[in-house]
């Protein structure tokens, strides 16, 4: 294992569109799980960690570390830049790999990729040029998150952490990964509705019943053979895509003014 560099996963049981929808079962697996199981698959990494809020409601979390396998950490609720800091710190953290607790299909194959990429390009932050939504992270320095923070004070809607990089191109060193063709696809695996949830219920059952893991080509091999399967969530909006508000507000909210240091 690689000291200074891990996977962090953040994640909260409660969701207005999807309840508990951490903990939803797909094909018999909590959806955590099945990210966790994804992130542990990640060559060159120290440890993952399960990073939740310091809520009553998101308890439960902490039964889902895999037999031990996972590290679980606590922190802020609402700023989630300041929760990976907390666990950078506790764990000397120089690099973090951000996979979201809502990608249960997380390719551990391009988080590989995404790192490699990082270090040996020296970036601040690494990202897909395009993917399948659900199947990508992102890949950060810590310094980078700890400059952010200390310039911004409080990291509004740093659920979407990447914002504070792509907002400042002029600020920050980004690397931008073109992936193979293969592992491009326009399927929406993300969990937030209940179409969601029927859809990668389908998906890990038609893995099981082929005796494959959840590696990127067999999960394509399945939704490009099956297409009644993407077919349940592939109407599905998404946010940060559709919504022009939220974007205005983000493009605000993140791009840096002043002096940076």
């Amino acid at each position: 294992m690689t000291s200074g560099v891990a996977v962090i996963v953040p994640c909260r049981v409660e969701s207005s569109r999807l309840p508990n929808k951490a903990l939803v079962p797909l094909d018999g697996i909590p959806a955590i799980e099945r990210c966790l199981h994804n992130c542990l698959r990640i060559p060159g990494i120290g440890r993952v960690i399960l990073a939740t809020t310091e809520a009553p409601a998101d308890d439960p979390l902490e039964d889902h570390l895999l037999d031990g396998a996972v590290d679980f950490w606590r922190g802020s609720t609402d700023d989630v830049i300041l929760r990976f800091l907390g666990a950078c710190d506790a764990y000397n953290l120089h690099t973090v790999i951000r996979i979201t607790g809502d990608c249960p299909a997380a390719s551990w194959e391009i988080a590989d990729l995404l790192l490699r990429e990082h270090i040996s390009h020296g970036a601040d932050c690494t990202m897909v040029k395009t993917c399948a939504v659900g199947t990508s992270g992102d890949v950060f320095s810590v310094d980078c998150l700890r400059r952010i923070h200390r310039h911004f004070g409080q990291a509004l809607y740093s659920e979407y952490m990447s914002w504070y990089f792509t907002s400042n191109p002029d600020v920050f060193t980004i690397r931008t990964v073109e992936l193979p063709a293969s592992w491009v696809r326009d399927y929406r695996l993300t969990l937030d509705y209940d179409e969601d949830a029927e859809m990668f219920s389908r998906l890990f059952r038609r893995l099981r019943e082929e005796g494959w893991a959840a590696d990127i080509d067999n999960v394509f091999r399945i939704l490009d053979r099956e297409p009644s399967i993407p077919a349940l969530n592939a109407k599905l909006p998404l946010k940060y895509r559709d919504d022009t508000e939220l974007i205005r507000n983000l493009r605000a909210a993140t791009t840096i003014k002043g002096d940076f240091v």
